[in-house]
């Protein structure tokens, strides 16, 4: 049972406890990302010397006899790989597809938008992803200036919002050239991926998952300064607008690897094993 936001807010260890009780009462753990894996084996450890005395010593270690499996994408997803449809030269699309929340970096998003404009750069967003009631003002911020973007520039407009239809959501990742990441979690990055099997570049932060399966080419280097990481994505943005204006390919990378028939052998093993250790005789 998940402890009540009031619990949480009144022992922060206690949702982190949970997450080590859980794991330990698992047959077998498995983790989406080496990354995410990693995040969890380090947090466990230093959450665990900071309480009092008889943790077991062999706890962490028993939480390390874990596995790495992606999350596969959807067939649904592979099947809709088409053609793709964008042939505006002169305007770079780009596509963020995201949870409209703070971990999915909106200020970030916001300092990139607003360097493109700045800079003149002509370009098209669509600004996909779930809202909820309460979504961050940054995303808002940037709806508005991109309208005023498309109008001054006399461009068509991008889709802003959450789309119903799953052909509508692929048409738009197959017509768009560059798939969008600002996010400051993300242990495997899904919407990425989709992006990327239906023909997007990737453009994602030097950090968090991404460094497993992307090229330097695809990554922009993260500061501490949010300034200069905008600046860094924006750089990059205008470079490939300016190779596809001059016919020049974009950075491509696969997403084939995350595909479910290049990821069954490892399911099924991992079932395999599973069953045979609860003696489970699976025809």
């Amino acid at each position: 049972e998940n402890p009540s936001p009031a619990a949480s807010r009144s022992n922060p260890v206690e949702p982190q406890i949970l997450s080590i009780y859980t794991a330990l009462c698992a047959d077998q753990l498995v983790f989406n990302s080496h990354y995410n894996r990693q995040t969890f084996l380090d947090g466990a450890s230093a959450l665990l010397t900071k309480l009092p005395d008889h943790v077991p010593k062999s706890l962490v270690e028993r939480l390390r006899e874990s596995t790495v499996i992606p999350v596969p994408l959807s067939q649904e997803i592979v099947d809709a790989a088409i053609t793709r449809t964008n042939d505006e030269i002169d305007i770079l699309t780009i596509v963020w597809n995201h949870r409209w929340e703070y971990d999915k970096g909106p200020s970030l998003l916001l300092a990139i938008v607003q360097l493109l404009i700045a800079q003149k750069a002509r370009f098209r967003l669509h600004l996909l992803g779930q809202r909820f009631r309460q979504s961050p003002s940054e995303l808002e911020l940037v709806g508005q200036l991109l309208l005023s973007h498309y109008s001054e520039n006399n461009i068509n407009p991008g889709h802003i919002g959450y789309l119903n239809e799953r052909h509508e959501y692929c048409h738009v990742l197959a017509s768009s050239d560059v798939v969008l990441s600002t996010a400051l979690h993300d242990f495997q990055g899904l919407s990425v991926l989709e992006a990327m099997t239906l023909g997007c570049t990737p453009l994602t932060p030097a950090a968090l998952v991404y460094p497993e399966y992307l090229p330097a080419e695809c990554m922009y280097p993260v500061h501490e300064n949010d300034q200069q990481t905008a600046l860094n994505a924006a750089t990059m943005l205008q470079r490939w607008a300016k190779q596809k204006a001059t016919g020049v390919t974009l950075p491509r990378s696969s997403a084939e690897r995350f595909y479910p028939a290049a990821l069954l052998s490892a399911y099924s093993q991992l079932i395999q094993t599973l069953t045979k250790q609860i003696n489970i005789n699976v025809e």
